[in-house]
């Protein structure tokens, strides 16, 4: 959620209800098209069978099934479950970073913060953060991208 994400065919991850049976999914454009939809899934997870749209800013939404009800999340005031997907020149950036720099985090952190990726940059600074415990610079990094997450 509130992220950007490099693959066109993303992996739709939420937590499971306790007790419920089944969940469905839709994903919606920015003008709240409807691009896909999935019924009677019984794991928390689903990837996008078709490529979504580039550059494009989607919403999603998760339908539990639990004792015959229907419960859906991100229902006001909760906000709305929303994600970009990575338009092509910045994939293909961030493509070429990965293979470069495979290793650095630094790089890599500082690639995918600039990308939007804030899942991805969060990780690698974590890892930075972990490899230099002492580091000012490693934590600051660590929490700008995690304040961007709060905006």
């Amino acid at each position: 959620m509130g992220t950007v994400v490099e693959t066109s065919r993303p992996t739709f991850r939420w937590r499971p209800l306790k007790g419920a049976t089944t969940y469905a999914l839709n994903v919606y454009d920015s003008s709240l098209k409807n691009v896909a939809t999935v019924d009677r899934l019984s794991a928390a997870q689903w990837t996008a069978a078709r490529p979504l749209k580039r550059n494009e800013i989607y919403t999603w939404q998760v339908t539990a099934v639990k004792d015959g009800q229907e419960i859906s999340s991100t229902v006001p005031p909760a906000p709305e479950a929303k994600f970009k997907v990575l338009g092509q020149p910045r994939a293909e950036e961030v493509s070429v970073a990965k293979k470069s720099y495979p290793n650095s985090h630094l790089i890599l952190g500082a690639v995918y913060k600039k990308a939007g990726m804030l899942d991805d940059a969060e990780r690698e600074f974590k890892a930075l953060l972990s490899a230099n415990p002492n580091s000012p610079a490693a934590q600051k990094l660590l929490q700008n991208v995690k304040s961007l997450r709060q905006t």
